[in-house]
């Protein structure tokens, strides 16, 4: 099997690229029928356009977005980001479910109730080796997306919308990419993705509870 091993900076744009399987267990992918993908919730929130689905779909399926070569850029991306994080925002939940078996934690919050960096970053690197994609996981779930935006009455998030994004990155093999700019201007996102199993520990070893919501924090 070959694993996808990846994690996330939330602004960088980096391709998905496969490496060697690690032997032993992990967390594998959900298939595209496992991955409910939350439309109502995104049509209600008016930052959220179709490049933040994609990104959704990619870290559900995918895990994150950059493959570790080593502890150095994780630890200095979230150092940076970590130093610049204000108070969480209204709504802004700790743990958001993707699909089962991954989840995003939220910084601001998990930093707010005394949350260690250093913990962080162990539990993301682990997340990074633990985690299986399965590489039909992602076009499944994305072709989903657009079987169910042409079906659906008109809305915010439209086929066209969804039809011009494929053709921009189908050649380029589907690679991670940004949030859109009103969702960076109006969520201003901080989280790393995280398997479900590594996001409880922490949060259990760091005396939280790990409450999830499938909103958009508002």
């Amino acid at each position: 099997m070959t694993l996808f091993v990846i994690i996330l900076a939330a602004s960088s744009v980096t391709v998905w690229q496969p490496v060697a399987s690690a032997a032993g267990g992990g967390n594998t992918a959900p298939n595209s029928s496992a991955v409910a993908l939350p439309l109502d919730a995104w049509e209600r929130d008016p930052a959220f356009h179709i490049e933040d689905a994609y990104k959704w779909i990619v870290q559900a399926t995918r895990g994150g977005e950059h493959a570790v070569a080593d502890e150095a850029g994780p630890r200095s991306r979230l150092g940076e980001e970590w130093a610049g994080l204000g108070s969480p925002l209204p709504g802004e939940s700790l743990i958001e479910p993707l699909a089962k078996g991954i989840v995003r934690l939220h910084l601001r919050p998990y930093k707010a109730r005394g949350g260690d960096k250093e913990s962080l970053l162990a539990a993301f690197l682990a997340s990074a080796r633990d985690f299986r994609a399965d590489p039909s996981a992602f076009l499944g779930a994305w072709q989903q997306l657009g079987e169910q935006l042409r079906e659906r009455p008109p809305s915010r998030l439209t086929p066209q919308a969804w039809a011009a994004l494929d053709d921009r990155l189908r050649s380029r093999g589907y690679p991670a990419i940004h949030h859109s700019a009103s969702y960076e201007e109006g969520r201003r996102p901080a989280y790393r993705v995280l398997t479900e199993s590594g996001a409880q520990a922490l949060l259990r070893a760091s005396g939280m509870k790990g409450e999830t919501t499938n909103q958009m924090p508002h």
